[in-house]
């Protein structure tokens, strides 16, 4: 039976879909700790949950805390990573002070119920003030042609009851409404476009509302601290699919690791395309071989 034949530029076609596919699983640089106090992605850490929780950046949480319990955060202000506190970097040793904050959600209670959901179907808002994950199904009640997609902010019903000043830019559908009118509107949960901060009122008695709330950060633009990019999507035969099948830890050692035989393919390959030759199953089979009596 011949060899199935594939030539170097199909190879390559394909290598490029599979590059593409495992970026979106790792797209960003894990050999750099986040190091300073910012708006970004955070990891609450179980594992390493003593009297305190912890709180870790992105890099930190696939370098350092691979096979850790650990739980997606989404975006937190003004948070610094606590891995070099608690003694678990390995991708640095500088100690930053830091003012962080913690809430039920490092415990995974997230939500009025109090439930964190695994749920594929069930979707989850961040509210912008209080970063608490509401569950779709416990928003309060709207039109079933109510789009939540169409808009980019979410503030929560208890955030709203609890700064009932805000209220004046809620409508009765839930959504947002610029106005300068200070009476109280609709208490309930409210999605706003993405320049609701803009729009929010500057006046001398709302700006001291915003202070005596603690809200001085909502009339200011967001600066979110988002982690590198990884400096080329280099994890060929990796895909999003397949990692979300199998354990955590088993799929990021398995990513890393397939990160160094994809240079020595590469390179090997480059020898077919200067030749002008086709590479044969046979050829393949032999590059694997010899890679396997070279780990015995």
């Amino acid at each position: 039976m011949l060899d199935k034949i594939v030539t170097v530029d199909e190879y390559l076609l394909q290598q490029e879909q599979l590059e593409k596919e495992a970026f979106e699983v790792l797209p960003f640089d894990t050999t750099t700790c986040s190091l300073k106090e910012s708006t970004q992605q955070i990891f609450s850490c179980l594992t390493c949950k003593s009297k305190d929780f912890v709180g870790v950046c992105y890099a930190c949480h696939v370098s350092c805390h691979t096979s850790h319990n650990v739980i997606d955060l989404g975006q937190r202000r003004s948070f610094t990573c606590d891995c070099v506190k608690i003694n678990c970097c390995s991708l640095s040793s500088k100690l930053i002070e830091s003012s962080n904050k913690y809430d039920k959600c490092f415990n995974g209670n997230f939500c009025y119920c109090g439930k964190y959901s695994e749920d594929e179907e069930c979707t989850m808002f961040q509210c912008d003030l209080c970063e608490d994950w509401i569950h779709d199904r416990c928003l309060d009640k709207r039109e079933p042609s109510f789009d939540p997609d169409q808009h980019a902010f979410y503030i929560c019903n208890k955030c709203i009851t609890k700064h009932s000043f805000l209220s004046m830019y809620v409508t009765s559908e839930g959504t947002f409404r610029e106005t300068s009118n200070h009476s109280i509107g609709f208490v309930r949960d409210v999605f706003l476009p993405d320049n609701y901060r803009k729009l929010l009122c500057r006046c001398e008695n709302c700006n001291k509302l915003y202070s005596k709330h603690d809200l001085d950060y909502i009339t200011k633009d967001q600066i979110q601290l988002d982690p590198r990019p990884q400096p080329k999507p280099s994890f060929d035969e990796v895909q999003e699919k397949v990692l979300s099948t199998v354990d955590r830890s088993l799929a990021i050692d398995g990513v890393l690791a397939y990160k160094e035989l994809e240079q020595d393919l590469k390179s090997w390959l480059k020898t077919f395309v200067k030749q002008g030759k086709v590479v044969q199953s046979s050829d393949i089979n032999e590059f694997f071989d010899n890679k396997r009596q070279k780990r015995q």
